[in-house]
């Protein structure tokens, strides 16, 4: 069990990419 020593936690990397999908989706929502 590596994960602890894991310098991103899974949680912030999943917030990150979430957030990044929905930017995308807002772009091309708007354009």
């Amino acid at each position: 069990m590596k994960a602890v020593e894991s310098p991103i936690p899974p949680v912030r990397a999943a917030q990150q990419a979430l957030q990044q999908h929905l930017w995308l989706h807002v772009g091309a929502f708007q354009g």
